[in-house]
């Protein structure tokens, strides 16, 4: 039997270069994980229900996987993608306002809608690869007006979705949120920074608890 000491140090007490270390560790770790993405879609689903839009799920999935369906919302380096449908009479654009009254594009999408004049217009929307979405519009009364405007709002919806991950990414991976993290999970370092699990004396690169702390809207 032997004993073995090692000296740990929490994260303000690293060096520059040690917490540098120490960050990559814990962005690595975010990007192995599921954990900021449901708060994520869950707000972007939320947005979308005001605007009359039901996002479908992802139901191609072994029958043996139990995990929760993810929503059909794709997004990457290049742009973002989503399906399911939009009907006028699912929408409530004053929740919109009142929810989101300092976010400019999802109040001009409101607007837009809001310009509709068939009230039981409704569409269907697929996603084409990754960046881009397909919608397939039905008027009964076919307003060629109505059809622009619906085009054109669900496409700017979109768009205001790439936006909306992208800032949330940039913030998640900012060193401020990193950092704040760390210290809010009690982490401890060796000298280099190099994570540690002090309890069990094993060094753990997956051992994580992400605080869900998300930037404002």
């Amino acid at each position: 039997m032997r004993e073995v000491r090692i000296k740990v140090y929490t994260y303000p007490e690293l060096s520059d270069k040690a917490k540098e270390k120490a960050r990559s560790w814990y962005k690595e770790s975010i990007s192995d994980s599921e954990i900021w993405w449901p708060v994520v879609f869950a707000d972007v689903k939320q947005c979308a229900r005001y605007l009359g839009i039901t996002i479908a799920y992802n139901s191609d999935r072994p029958r043996y996987d139990k995990s929760p369906s993810r929503p059909n919302i794709y997004w990457d380096d290049y742009g973002s993608s989503f399906s399911g449908t939009w009907a006028y009479s699912h929408m409530d654009l004053v929740a919109v306002h009142e929810e989101y009254p300092h976010d400019p594009i999802l109040n001009k999408v409101a607007d837009m809608l809001d310009e509709i004049k068939s009230q039981d217009a409704s569409a269907k929307i697929s996603d084409q690869g990754n960046t881009k979405i397909v919608i397939d519009i039905d008027l009964k009364n076919s307003n060629e007006c109505d059809r622009e405007i619906i085009e054109k709002a669900l496409q700017k919806f979109n768009t205001w979705i790439y936006e909306y991950i992208q800032s949330q990414y940039d913030y998640v991976y900012s060193d401020e949120c990193v950092s704040e993290g760390i210290i809010a999970n009690g982490y401890e370092f060796t000298e280099v920074g190099t994570f540690i699990r002090v309890d069990k004396l094993w060094i753990d690169s997956n051992y994580y608890r992400y605080t869900g702390r998300f930037k404002p809207k």
